[in-house]
């Protein structure tokens, strides 16, 4: 069940771990209760795709800069380098 929810070997263990860390001192072994329970929590909380335009934007509020300055070819030292 646990395998069917995860796409590569790093999160599998990750998960494994994590529920494990759930039970320890409460049960003997994981059940399948406690693996629906783990998976309700973290489809709630699975983040968004972060897009370019959302990287972008971001850069362009923390430095204080232009989205047209950061696209533009012009790389001055004060754009490639900002200060902060």
């Amino acid at each position: 069940m646990v395998a069917e929810q995860i796409t590569d070997t790093r999160a599998l263990e990750g998960t494994l771990l994590s529920l494990y860390a759930r039970i320890v001192g409460k049960k003997e072994e994981i059940d399948l209760e406690e693996i629906d329970l783990y998976f309700q929590g973290t489809t709630e909380k699975r983040m968004r795709r972060v897009s370019p335009q959302d990287i972008i934007h971001a850069v362009c509020s923390y430095y204080g800069i232009k989205q047209t300055t950061i696209k533009s070819p012009i790389r001055s030292d004060a754009i490639a380098f900002p200060a902060r």
